[in-house]
C-alpha cells in the first residue's frame, strides 16, 4: 500500500516540482508554459509508470447483434443550438427484400463526411484515411455509460448500432470482425475509436456530451472493410474472430491520448515513451487524428 501511494501521489508531486524548477531556472530565464508542460510530463514519466501500462486485454472475443436499423446519411437537420448537424439518416432494416451494400469505403448509398474529400478538411491526404473510417459502429453500452436515451438509432452519426457486448472495453485495435449475412460475411478491421466533432454538442445542446463521449472514447468504433458484401439480416451477428493486439483495447488507446479532464480537447500523451512507440507501430491503427497526432507528440 505504501509503495502504491508513493508511485501514485508522492513521486508525481516531486516530479512536478522538479519540472517547474528546471524550467524556471533553465538558462536563467522563466521559460514558457509549453516548455514547463513538457518538462513536467517528462519528469512524471520518469518517476511513475503509466497506470494503463500492461493492462491485460479481454479474455474472450465479443459477439454482438445489430441493435437497430442501418443508418444511411442524408440531409442535415437543425440542432437544438440552431446549427446544421448531419445526424439525420434514412433508417433501413436489412432483410432479403432490402439489403444494404457495404463496399471498400463503407455503406454504398450513404454520403459520409470521409467520402467527400472536402478541401482544407485534411481528410483527403491519403486514400487510407477514407478506407480506415469506412464503417462506424457504436454500442448500446456507450450510450448507457453516458446516460443518454436514444430517440432513434443510430443517433450520433454511426453507421451501425450493436448490442452491449461489442464496446471499447471488449474491442481492440486490429480486431478482425465478421458481420453476418445470408452468404459470405462482411469482414472488417478495427482501426481506432471515433473522435467526435462539435456536432455532438449541437445534437444534444450541451458540450458535456461532447467532452464525455470524447474523453471516454464512446463516440464510435471505426473500421476498414476487408471483404465487401450485402447486409441482409435484420439482427445480424457481429463477431470478433481474430485479435492481433489484445493489450490495446480502444478504451486504453483513447485514455492515453484523449482521456483528459473535461476542459481539454487537445491530444496529449499520458503514457510512457515505450507505450507511445508501441502504439505508433500498430499497422492497423488509423492515421487521421491518431497515428499522425501520436507521431507529432513524439517529435515534440
Amino acid at each position: 500500500i505504501i509503495r502504491t501511494m508513493l508511485l501514485m501521489f508522492v513521486l508525481p508531486c516531486l516530479a512536478v516540482a522538479a519540472g517547474l524548477i528546471a524550467v524556471l531556472f533553465h538558462s536563467g530565464s522563466v521559460g514558457t508554459i509549453a516548455a514547463a508542460r513538457r518538462e513536467i510530463v517528462a519528469a512524471i514519466a520518469r518517476h511513475r509508470p503509466s497506470l494503463l501500462q500492461n493492462v491485460p486485454g479481454p479474455t474472450t472475443l465479443p459477439s454482438a447483434r445489430l441493435a437497430g436499423p442501418v443508418g444511411l446519411r442524408r440531409d442535415s437537420c437543425t440542432s437544438k443550438l440552431g446549427e446544421e448537424t448531419p445526424f439525420v439518416r434514412t433508417m433501413v432494416v436489412p432483410g432479403p427484400a432490402r439489403g444494404v451494400a457495404i463496399g471498400p469505403d463503407g455503406l454504398v448509398e450513404s454520403h459520409e463526411w470521409h467520402k467527400s474529400k472536402q478541401p482544407n478538411s485534411g481528410i483527403d491526404r491519403t486514400g487510407r484515411v477514407v478506407s480506415e473510417r469506412a464503417i462506424c459502429i457504436n454500442s448500446l453500452a456507450h450510450y448507457t455509460e453516458m446516460g443518454v436515451t436514444i430517440p432513434e438509432a443510430p443517433a450520433t452519426g454511426e453507421s451501425v448500432l450493436v448490442t452491449e457486448e461489442f464496446n471499447v472495453d471488449t474491442v481492440c485495435v486490429g480486431d478482425v470482425v465478421e458481420v453476418e449475412t445470408s452468404t459470405t460475411p462482411v469482414v472488417l478491421t478495427v482501426t481506432h475509436p471515433r473522435r467526435p466533432c462539435h456536432r455532438f454538442a449541437n445534437k444534444y445542446g450541451s458540450r458535456d456530451h461532447f467532452f464525455g463521449f470524447m474523453h471516454r472514447g464512446l463516440a464510435g468504433i471505426f473500421c476498414s472493410v476487408k471483404t465487401s458484401g450485402t447486409l441482409d439480416i435484420a439482427n445480424a451477428r457481429v463477431t470478433v474472430v481474430a485479435r492481433p493486439h489484445p493489450q490495446w483495447t480502444l478504451r486504453r488507446c483513447n485514455a492515453l491520448i484523449y482521456g483528459a479532464t473535461q476542459w481539454n480537447k487537445e491530444p496529449f500523451w499520458r503514457g510512457t515513451p515505450s507505450e507511445l512507440d508501441e502504439l505508433i507501430a500498430l499497422p492497423e491503427l488509423g492515421s487521421w487524428q491518431w497515428k499522425e497526432y501520436l507521431q507529432t507528440l513524439k517529435q515534440s
